[in-house]
């Protein structure tokens, strides 16, 4: 297995085109194998975890960095009659918790358009928890801000 953070530019950064890259099945189907998302509020449903991470991410104003991780994950291909989607999501949650991001917010998928299966991870860095301003010491409403604007979004779409 080896990792590798791709860097995006923060004038590049766009989550939602990277998430949809990550669930892009391709021309023929043969690109992705599964994808998930976690950390999210709103459930399960893939492209609307992806408004929720835009919301998130556009709540915090003060940072000019990149709110958005990208990582990748390629294994050998002798290794791919052993992973399952239970070891796939295992092994991204222990990768967000040796990055600090397993509270965050993340998109995920396993792609087999490569001699080598992979899998790819777009986390926000932005958490929705804790204001960033004091380093994880202050709970902000932050947290309840999103769960406003998400409840919003639902009634709106008829949810």
């Amino acid at each position: 297995m080896i990792s590798k953070r791709i860097f995006i530019k923060a004038a590049h950064d766009n989550y939602a085109r990277l998430a949809a890259y990550i669930s892009n099945p391709g021309p023929r189907g043969e690109k992705i194998l599964f994808n998930w998302s976690a950390g999210c509020v709103g459930g399960d449903n893939y492209q609307e975890n992806i408004a929720e991470v835009l919301d998130v991410q556009a709540l915090n104003t003060r940072t000019q960095k990149s709110k958005t991780y990208h990582l990748v994950v390629s294994f050998r291909p002798e290794d791919e009659r052993q992973l399952t989607p239970e070891i796939f999501q295992a092994i991204e949650e222990k990768m967000a918790q040796a990055l600090g991001y397993q509270d965050h917010q993340r998109h995920c998928g396993v792609h087999k358009d490569t001699a080598n299966i992979h899998m790819h991870v777009a986390y926000n860095m932005i958490s929705i928890e804790l204001s960033h301003s004091v380093r994880g010491c202050v709970k902000s409403t932050l947290f309840q801000e999103i769960i406003n604007a998400i409840q919003v979004r639902q009634s709106t779409n008829g949810h």
